[in-house]
């Protein structure tokens, strides 16, 4: 288990988003029956959904799959998606609503779309998928008056709301964000 929250722990100090990830864990129950030992393994991973898999996107969602991290991504460019999912294991969803339905108990969507009435358009659609204490990340370069608003807006429905604009560029798969 220390090693997996080493590796984690990296992977989360690595990138600004650290206060949204949860850490994974193993627990390994042994008991003996007639003296032979069995055991059973339960592991809880986390997973989040990553909307928007173009360059930056696409690279934190392979960052974090290659921390063990599970990732179900959505992007309107099919290619993109499939690459993710052929090279690093990413969970495909085919529409926002798929990406979300795929999600269990707190659902975490993290949204990398350019700013403006993109992202604006995409945090109203998401309302009636989400549920009170569900978070949406918004990693784009949004106004921070635009996030101040919406973070406001989502509140009213319980939904939390991380503003993280998001630098390290094309870089960031390597080096963190």
């Amino acid at each position: 288990m220390k090693k997996q929250m080493q590796r984690l722990q990296k992977a989360v100090t690595d990138s600004y988003h650290y206060k949204i990830l949860k850490f994974t864990f193993e627990l390994n129950l042994t008991h003996k029956v007639d003296g032979s030992q069995s055991s059973i393994k339960c592991k809880k991973t986390m997973k989040l959904a990553m909307l928007g898999l173009g360059k930056m996107g696409g690279n934190m969602a392979a960052r974090l799959l290659r921390h063990k991290i599970e990732v179900v991504g959505f992007d309107f460019n099919k290619e993109f998606v499939n690459n993710l999912v052929e090279k690093e294991g990413l969970i495909a969803a085919t529409s926002v609503q798929d990406a979300v339905n795929k999600l269990e108990g707190q659902k975490i969507v993290w949204m990398m779309l350019p700013a403006g009435e993109i992202t604006e358009k995409q945090i109203k659609e998401l309302i009636p998928m989400l549920n009170k204490g569900d978070i949406i990340v918004d990693g784009g370069n949004s106004n921070y008056k635009h996030s101040q608003r919406r973070g406001a807006m989502l509140v009213e429905h319980g939904i939390g709301f991380m503003d993280s604009g998001t630098s390290g560029g094309v870089w960031g798969l390597d080096n963190g964000y």
